[in-house]
């Protein structure tokens, strides 16, 4: 890129201000002329004294920041306040819990040099330091198995489309002010709506293998179900609104779930069915397997062997039946519409 355009990183956070302490000073080592450089933080609300703790670091970053307080009104809100308040001519989106590369925001932008490309996106990697649990939800979300390859970790053959995602995303500013902002309705999929509206606009997105951030996955399992489920619940509602996108893998989960309680119903009077249930899923269970070995050889640690195959059956469970549940209450609220393919305009 010849001229290095004015950025602007937008970071949400909510009550965790030791991470966001490691996130701000980690943004001290990108390497990027501090003159077109600004990093806005929005407080969605904290409570847990993360004003205090910007106040005291602050004088230790190298880079021109802000720090805004809201109450709380979620992370699309204080996205929003967040660009609203910046100037640069990229916005660049990530997340209070990621650490970043020397290099990482220069290979982020490079798309940009194309003008018809509006968006651009990496991937996340789980940080090193963390626990074999959040390794193995990063293997599981990540995996070809885990998510039909559509985050272009591990292969490069994908089931669907790759969209750039919240924790690191850029896109330009003169687009959003055509398009609009993050819709605050959306939480998850804010990030995957904003991509699709881009996209109608008629600009391209793009991925860059290389521009990835050290990103803090789901530690525990407490945090990972109603994660996962949410985000089934939240896929419903971009189908709808952006019918044309859809991808066949967007149903698989739910169709997963559909089958599976379909064949253990019809079970119950032919035990076909139940041959065919076992059969299928049999199948199934050997791709998880065969994902926990992948992990034990990407990782070096056997538990990933019995971890994987729990985390992505998890995933395809909860992600369907998150699905399910958010289609059958779209019904609900539509059902006096007979043309059920103008539900998704």
């Amino acid at each position: 890129m010849k001229k290095l355009p004015s950025i602007s990183i937008i970071i949400p956070t909510l009550n965790r201000k030791k991470l966001l302490k490691k996130a701000l000073l980690s943004l001290n080592k990108v390497d990027y002329p501090r003159n077109l450089l600004e990093v806005v933080v929005v407080s969605d609300g904290s409570t847990d004294g993360t004003e205090k703790m910007v106040e005291m670091i602050k004088k230790r970053l190298n880079y021109k920041f802000k720090f805004i307080k809201e109450k709380r009104k979620g992370i699309s809100h204080a996205k929003n306040v967040a660009i609203k308040n910046s100037s640069g001519e990229i916005i660049v989106s990530t997340d209070d819990d990621c650490m970043f590369e020397k290099n990482w925001l220069k290979e982020l932008i490079k798309p940009f040099e194309d003008p018809k490309v509006g968006s651009v996106g990496g991937p996340d990697r789980a940080i090193k330091e963390e626990g074999i649990l959040a390794k193995s939800v990063d293997f599981a979300f990540n995996s070809f198995i885990g998510s039909g390859g559509i985050h272009g970790r591990f292969l490069k053959v994908r089931l669907g489309k790759f969209y750039p995602v919240g924790c690191n995303m850029a896109f330009r500013r003169r687009i959003v002010k055509k398009i609009g902002l993050f819709d605050e309705k959306l939480a998850p999929g804010e990030d995957t709506d904003l991509n699709h509206r881009i996209e109608k606009a008629g600009y391209k997105l793009a991925y860059v293998p290389s521009a990835f951030v050290w990103h803090r996955p789901k530690n525990n399992i407490r945090t990972f179900i109603p994660y996962v489920f949410k985000r089934g619940e939240a896929r419903v509602e971009i189908i709808r609104r952006h019918f044309t996108y859809a991808e066949f893998i967007y149903f698989l989960p739910a169709t997963m779930v559909l089958v599976a309680l379909l064949l253990l119903f019809l079970s119950f009077f032919s035990p076909i069915w139940g041959k065919i249930f076992v059969s299928l899923f049999g199948i199934y269970f050997l791709f998880l397997f065969y994902a926990g070995l992948s992990a034990v050889f990407a990782y070096r640690n056997l538990l990933c062997f019995f971890l994987i195959p729990i985390l992505i059956f998890l995933q395809h469970t909860l992600h369907g039946s998150g699905f399910l549940f958010a289609l059958i209450k779209l019904f609900k609220t539509k059902v006096l519409n007979w043309n059920v393919y103008s539900w998704f305009k």
